[in-house]
C-alpha cells in the first residue's frame, strides 16, 4: 500500500506454497493506485480489489496462473477509503467498507461492466475515543449466510451493523435496532463467524468479543494479551481454525494471537 505503516507496495504479488512447505513470491503486479485488500470469490473465481483513496474505488480481475487480466472497469463506492470487500455467495455481487466514508456499498461484479455501486448504506453514530471514534468506521464485511445478512464491524460506532440480504439486488435493509452494541472503547474491526456466535477483534482495547447471533448480543470480552506496551495499533485480522483455535493479528507485538475458542 503507500507505506504509512511499513514500506510502500508496488502491487499485488502472487506466493506460491510447495507441497514441503517452501514459498516462492512472485513479481508485483500493478492493478492501480493503493490496493488495500483483496478477495476471490468462491463460485466465480474473479478477483476483487479495494482501493483505498480519498475518491474509493472497486476493482475486478480474473487470475491465470501468475497473470491478472482486467475482468470488469473499476468502479466508484462514492465514499472514502474502502479497506475491506467481500463478495456475495453468487460472486455476482461485491460489497466494500467505507472506512472514512462511513458507507457500506455494493458492486455489480461482471466482464466489461463498470463496478460502480448500486447500492449503499451510510452509517451514523460515535464513540468515547475521541481520536479514533468521531464518526462511523466500517472496517470489514462478512456473510453470516445461515441468516441471509450481513455484517459490518464498524470501529467508530462500537457495533457490528446488521444488513439485511432479502431484497438483493434492489435494496439493502439496516436498521440501528438490528445492531450487535459492543462494549465501549472496543473499536471492532474484523470478525469470524462460527456457527451461531460470532468473535471480533477489537482493535481499540485489544480484546476479542464473543457475539450471540441469534440474539445480536455480546456476550463477553477477553484480553488477548497484556504482555505489550500497547502502540495504538491494536488488533486487526482474525480466523478460526476447524480445531477452534482464534488466530488474531497483534500489531502492537507485531505477532499472532491464538487463543483457545
Amino acid at each position: 500500500t503507500v507505506g504509512a505503516l511499513g514500506s510502500p507496495a508496488r502491487g499485488i504479488r502472487p506466493l506460491d506454497v510447495a507441497p514441503d512447505g517452501g514459498v516462492t513470491l512472485g513479481d508485483p503486479i500493478d492493478v492501480g493506485e493503493n490496493p488495500m485488500y483483496l478477495a476471490v470469490s468462491g463460485a466465480t473465481g474473479v478477483l476483487g480489489i479495494v482501493h483505498e483513496r480519498a475518491d474509493g474505488l472497486v476493482s475486478t480481475w480474473t487470475l491465470e496462473g501468475d497473470e491478472v487480466r482486467e475482468f470488469g472497469a473499476p468502479g466508484a463506492t462514492g465514499a472514502a477509503d474502502p479497506c475491506h470487500l467481500a463478495f456475495d455467495e453468487s460472486g455476482d455481487l461485491v460489497f466494500a467498507a467505507n472506512y472514512s466514508g462511513g458507507r457500506l456499498s455494493v458492486h455489480q461484479v461482471a466482464p466489461d461492466v463498470a463496478a460502480d455501486a448500486i447500492l449503499a448504506v451510510d452509517f451514523a453514530g460515535s464513540g468515547p475515543n475521541a481520536e479514533r471514534q468521531e464518526s462511523p468506521h466500517p472496517h470489514q464485511a462478512v456473510l453470516d449466510a445461515a441468516r441471509d445478512r450481513l455484517l459490518v464491524p464498524d470501529l467508530g460506532a462500537d457495533r457490528v451493523r446488521v444488513l439485511a440480504l432479502t431484497e438483493l439486488p434492489r435494496a439493502l435493509d439496516h436498521s440501528d435496532g438490528d445492531d450487535i452494541t459492543v462494549h465501549a472503547g472496543a473499536g471492532p474491526r474484523h470478525l469470524v463467524v462460527a456457527g451461531d456466535l460470532a468473535v471480533t477483534a477489537n482493535e481499540l482495547d485489544r480484546t476479542a468479543s464473543i457475539l450471540d447471533l441469534t440474539t445480536n448480543e455480546e456476550l463477553g470480552w477477553f484480553s488477548v494479551g497484556d504482555d505489550v506496551e500497547p502502540r495504538g495499533l491494536g488488533c486487526s485480522a482474525i480466523r478460526i481454525t476447524r480445531t477452534g483455535i482464534v488466530l488474531i493479528g497483534d500489531r502492537d507485538a507485531d505477532a499472532l494471537r491464538a487463543l483457545r475458542f
